[in-house]
């Protein structure tokens, strides 16, 4: 049986990766799972291995063992520093296989933050240096949807031997995707002439979601019947205070920030509310949110030169360009047939555990 030291960031997706992993690979993996603290996530789970970061993993001597042992070093959500010591064990390091959330190669690509001291700067850009070498000492890296890639390399500009799994989110502890039983629950609001309009405007307080380009093309609908509803509880604080600042002057009541946590249940319901998903991102971002408003037959609007065009567009999806003239009017009709598909190609997609298990079986079993 081949062993697998799997190390995933510590974020909302932990606890479903692991369930997933275990119900549909243990049996034919011998899997050791690894994640570092914080404060924002307890870990509960006694399988998983508590660290500090990455760098841990590599550099102490009991978990050291653990990779020596290992067939494969899977490293999901490439956050933190990484320690000169990391890079200096290459037989090791061609065992690593780096799976990129999107934000972790993004930081890559910046040279400067206005917002950090020069000596922050100079550490952050060293910090870089030490992440690119481990990208050329990994053996691939893992994107999470087709097409991704290209915009990677934009970003990092290391060609490596590439692969594409996603994140399993959804999932309980039997392997069964939970979102199922909530979905059901949410009949898909049927809108009465003169309802408003609920629009959901990107996924985090990440400058990523580029909320204030989203707020010029919906600023002409500020007199109209809508409501924009904003997630700001996940992210960059401070970034996510300026972002409800701005809507609340732009729109007055008509927009509304969220700056609590939901649980997934409560977010579900929230989702089922929405009448239009808006994700004006350029990267990977918001698959999770754009696949639920997809399976309950929610309209989309992504951004024309976004990574996820060709994602969508290759699994079938109908959905529509902010940048776009000739698409871009959140009051035109979505035609029942486009909807319909929708629907079916999200519940197969979000919903299936089989073909997301099939990605990873490819890549473990090698």
């Amino acid at each position: 049986m081949k062993k697998i030291a799997f190390y995933i960031n510590n974020d909302k997706f932990l606890d479903d990766f692991v369930s997933f992993l275990s119900h549909y690979l243990g049996n034919d993996f011998d899997i050791t799972f690894f994640t570092r603290a914080k404060k924002e996530f307890p870990i509960n789970n006694p399988n998983i291995n508590v660290l500090t970061g990455i760098s841990e993993m590599f550099v102490s001597p009991k978990y050291k063992k653990i990779l020596a042992d290992a067939d494969k070093i899977i490293i999901s959500g490439v956050f933190g520093d990484i320690s000169e010591d990391v890079l200096k064990d290459s037989k090791l390091l061609n065992k690593v296989y780096l799976q990129f959330w999107g934000g972790d190669y993004d930081a890559l690509g910046k040279i400067y933050d206005t917002k950090k001291s020069l000596q922050e700067n100079i550490d952050l850009y060293n910090a870089n240096l030490r992440k690119k070498e481990l990208i050329k000492k990994c053996f691939a890296v893992i994107n999470l949807v087709d097409g991704e890639y290209e915009y990677y390399l934009k970003r990092v500009g290391i060609k490596k031997t590439h692969y594409v799994a996603p994140i399993p989110s959804g999932v309980d502890h039997n392997g069964k995707t939970k979102d199922e039983d909530h979905l059901k629950n949410f009949e898909n609001k049927i809108k009465k002439k003169g309802a408003t309009c609920r629009i959901l405007v990107g996924n985090s307080a990440t400058q990523s979601n580029r909320h204030l380009n989203a707020f010029v093309h919906l600023y002409k609908y500020r007199n109209d019947n809508i409501k924009i509803y904003c997630p700001l509880s996940y992210g960059d604080k401070e970034y996510g205070e300026k972002i409800a600042r701005v809507g609340k002057m732009l729109f007055g009541d008509k927009f509304i920030p969220i700056m609590t946590f939901f649980e997934k249940e409560k977010y579900v319901d929230f989702l089922s509310h929405m009448d239009i998903g808006f994700f004006n991102v350029k990267r990977q971002q918001a698959l999770g949110n754009i696949y639920m408003l997809l399976s309950m037959g929610k309209k989309i609007y992504i951004n024309s030169d976004s990574v996820l065009n060709k994602a969508l567009d290759s699994l079938g999806f109908g959905v529509y360009r902010i940048n776009k003239k000739e698409e871009f009017s959140i009051f035109s009709s979505y035609p029942s047939e486009i909807k319909q598909e929708n629907i079916k190609v999200a519940n197969r997609v979000y919903s299936s555990c089989e073909w997301k298990a099939k990605a990873w079986l490819s890549i473990l079993e090698k």
